[in-house]
């Protein structure tokens, strides 16, 4: 078990999302997030079949059972929370340090953010009624512009549902 338990820490770094969250939902019977820590509670029976690469709640009478005080061991990482580009992520110090720099622009996002502007300007200047001729005069389907055209305000939803300029286009 013990070897299982070195080779799995030493390829932890590469498993797959799936994998890593397989083992988590099997092992973490309880999180807690505080303002400057995490508090994650283990089951040790589930740790020992997992490292076992016996199925939690399979066959064995163990893996299905409640967690009991004695059978719990619980981790206290430093983490907080902070918010990257409009997203929360939990930081973990010492994992990826301190200054998380936001990721990078997404292309396909700022061609789509484009596109919703030159439309709404398009829509303005009468050069265009609805999304049918919008996607006319691009040359993409009716569904790509009814999902890329409310782009052109993303804070619309948090304005009722309305444009900043309170200018109604029948789109």
């Amino acid at each position: 078990m013990a070897t299982r338990a070195r080779n799995l820490a030493e390829t932890w770094s590469s498993l797959g999302s799936r994998e890593l969250t397989g083992i988590l939902d099997t092992l973490a019977v309880d999180v807690v997030l505080h303002d400057k820590h995490v508090e994650i509670s283990i089951s040790k029976t589930r740790l020992r079949l997992v490292l076992q690469k016996a199925a939690p709640g399979g066959d064995s009478k163990e893996g299905g059972k409640l967690a009991s005080a004695d059978d719990l061991s619980h981790l206290t990482l430093e983490a907080k929370l902070k918010r990257c580009g409009g997203e929360v992520h939990l930081v973990v110090p010492g994992v990826y340090g301190e200054n998380v720099q936001q990721a990078a622009p997404s292309p396909p996002l700022l061609k789509a953010l484009a596109r919703a502007n030159r439309w709404d300007r398009q829509v303005l200047a009468g050069k265009a009624v609805d999304q049918r001729s919008l996607a006319r005069f691009s040359g993409l389907t009716e569904r790509y512009v009814g999902k890329v055209y409310p782009l052109r305000f993303p804070g619309a939803r948090n304005c009722g549902g309305h444009s900043p300029t309170n200018v109604s286009r029948g789109i």
